[in-house]
């Protein structure tokens, strides 16, 4: 064979491999591009997209500014007890449970923002800013993952979660991110598989406002269901009665499915 016709013949398999290394690339990733399943969009109400106000009367959920958009700020008031189930607890939430939900062997990516404004409060007690809580109130146990605002700490932020066999007063595994700082933004990403067997496991990154990178704060391994139970999503202002009112601020609720 002449030397143009290997030239020639060489060239022709060079532009095939890379038609098929393009080819493999955008099959890789469009096998690896999850799927979103929910983005909050808070145009005129809370309740926009889904989400059902848990509150002792109208105006405790209120819709304010936030760096994306809407944002919804959640107030209790001294007295703002038996509310879904909340006992002499305080409490206004937005139920998820209609919009952000999963199940036994379902992998999620997930993002959220709180902010805790002027007028937090976090008493000495508990105090829930947002969880995952079982589908189920059986008695099994606490929700499976919480992001608490205080836990007898006076607002020390954290997060802790629960599975199968889990002990009601000891996490299967908990972060302690330090003492809240009124006004700045938290940005909480989420890498999880959601299985009451060994395979699961609970990633959890935080940004705070005006730091430059996220930092890995759980890397947990195990159970993060209990059986035959799933879970759905909460953004809370949910803690013990303290005598004083208390708000928390919730945006950029992003919810992706990977599998």
């Amino acid at each position: 064979m002449a030397i143009e016709d290997q030239l020639a013949d060489l060239e022709r398999r060079a532009v095939a491999l890379l038609n098929t290394a393009s080819a493999l690339e955008k099959r890789f990733a469009a096998m690896e591009k999850p799927k979103v399943l929910f983005a909050s969009d808070w145009k005129t109400s809370p309740t926009d997209g889904g989400w059902g106000v848990q509150a002792k009367v109208p105006g405790r959920a209120t819709l304010v500014p936030g760096r994306y958009g809407n944002a919804v700020r959640l107030h209790t008031e001294p007295g703002d007890t038996n509310i879904a189930g909340s006992g002499l607890s305080e409490r206004c939430d937005l139920d998820g449970s209609g919009v952000i939900s999963f199940r036994e062997g379902d992998e999620m990516r997930m993002e959220h923002s709180i902010m805790f404004p002027i007028d937090f409060v976090p008493g000495n007690g508990w105090y829930v800013a947002a969880a995952f809580h079982n589908s189920s109130n059986d008695g099994v146990g606490q929700a499976n993952f919480h992001v608490d605002a205080c836990r007898w700490d006076r607002g020390v932020l954290g997060l802790r979660g629960y599975g199968e066999g889990s002990n009601w007063d000891y996490p299967d595994y908990e972060a302690k991110l330090g003492h809240i700082v009124r006004g700045l933004w938290y940005d909480f990403r989420y890498y999880a598989r959601w299985t009451h067997k060994q395979g699961g496991f609970f990633n959890a990154w935080v940004k705070v406002e005006n730091d430059d990178f996220s930092r890995q704060v759980l890397a947990h391994k195990g159970p993060t269901l209990y059986k035959d139970q799933g879970v759905y999503w909460k953004l809370s202002c949910y803690h013990e009665a303290f005598g004083k009112p208390t708000s928390v601020v919730h945006e950029r609720v992003i919810v992706l499915r990977v599998a």
